[in-house]
C-alpha cells in the first residue's frame, strides 16, 4: 500500500535510514541536530505541505458551512474543529517548525541550522499540535488572547468535537445541538451568508470568545490567520483552478449562497 505522506516527515525518515530500518527504529530523535543541508531540504518540503495543509483546513470548513446549510450540525462541528487543526498545521510550517512522528512519539523543531528537536508531552496529533503551537507562538496568538469559559478556544473547540464524536450515544439530527443554537437562530434571521461575513469583519476577535459564536467564528478567524500567514510567505495563490471552482461549487447553495466579497476570503484571487 503506498501512503501519500507529508513530504518533511518522509525527508527527517530519509535523514536516519527511513521507516523499517534498524536505524530509524533505534534513532534518538531528540538528540539529533540538523545542519544548513538538512534544514534547507525540510524547509522546501515545508513549503510544499503548508499548501496541502491549507487545503485540508478550508476544504473541512467549506464542507462544514454547507453541512450547516443542509442542517447536518454533528459533522459541521467535527469539520469545524479539524479546520483548525489543518490551520494551525499550516501555520507552523509556514513558521518553519516540521512536526515528525518518529516510533510512538512526536517531536518538533524548527528547520534551522543547529536547532535540535523537542519531544512533545501530548501523543495524539492533535493535542500535540495544540501544545506544539502554543509553546512557540501561543503568547502571540490573538485566538489565545481570552478563553471561552475559561478554556483554551482550540481545546474548547477539540471538546465540542469529542462530545459529538465520542461521548454522545447519538446524533442530533433532526435538531441542532445546544451549543449550535444561537447560530441556528441567527441564520434563520439573517441568513447564514449575512453571518458569515459578521464573523470575518470581526476586526476585534469578539465572537471567538462567546460560547455562543465561537464555534463557527473561531475557525474562520484562524482561517484568515494562517492565510495571511501564507500570504507573508509571498504565496498568493493558494488553490489550483479545479480546486477553487470545487470550494465555489460547495459554497454555492440557493439562497444562502456565499457571495464574491466573502468568497474572496475563502479562495483568494
Amino acid at each position: 500500500m503506498s501512503l501519500n505522506r507529508y513530504r518533511a516527515q518522509c525527508t527527517v525518515e530519509s535523514f536516519y535510514g527511513g521507516v523499517g530500518t534498524q536505524q530509524w527504529k533505534e534513532v534518538r530523535l531528540d538528540q539529533k541536530v540538523l545542519d544548513r543541508t538538512e534544514s534547507a531540504s525540510i524547509l522546501n518540503d515545508l513549503n510544499d505541505d503548508l499548501q496541502d495543509l491549507f487545503y485540508k483546513g478550508l476544504l473541512s470548513i467549506v464542507e462544514a458551512i454547507n453541512s450547516i446549510h443542509h442542517k447536518r450540525f454533528s459533522w459541521a462541528t467535527v469539520k469545524l474543529y479539524y479546520s483548525i487543526f489543518y490551520f494551525l498545521r499550516c501555520s507552523l510550517a509556514c513558521y518553519g517548525v516540521v512536526i515528525v512522528r518518529c516510533k510512538k512519539g512526536l517531536f518538533y523543531a524548527k528547520a534551522k541550522d543547529g536547532e535540535t528537536f523537542y519531544k512533545v508531552k501530548e501523543r495524539t496529533d492533535h493535542k500535540a499540535t495544540i501544545e506544539i503551537f502554543n509553546t512557540i507562538y501561543g503568547s502571540g496568538d490573538t485566538l489565545q488572547s481570552n478563553s471561552i469559559n475559561g478554556i483554551n478556544p482550540y481545546e474548547w473547540l477539540m471538546a465540542k468535537r469529542e462530545e459529538v464524536n465520542y461521548k454522545d450515544r447519538e446524533f442530533y439530527e433532526p435538531f441542532s445541538p445546544y451549543f449550535f443554537e444561537q447560530i441556528v437562530e441567527e441564520i434563520e434571521k439573517d441568513g447564514l451568508a449575512k453571518l458569515i461575513r459578521k464573523y470575518l469583519k470581526d476586526e476585534n476577535f469578539i465572537y471567538c470568545f462567546q460560547e455562543d459564536d465561537a464555534l463557527l467564528a473561531l475557525p474562520l478567524k484562524r482561517m484568515m490567520l494562517t492565510k495571511q500567514h501564507m500570504q507573508n510567505k509571498g504565496i498568493i495563490k493558494f488553490l489550483s483552478d479545479e480546486k477553487k471552482c470545487h470550494v465555489k461549487e460547495l459554497l454555492n447553495m440557493g439562497e444562502s449562497a456565499i457571495d464574491l466579497e466573502i468568497l474572496e476570503e475563502f479562495v483568494g484571487y
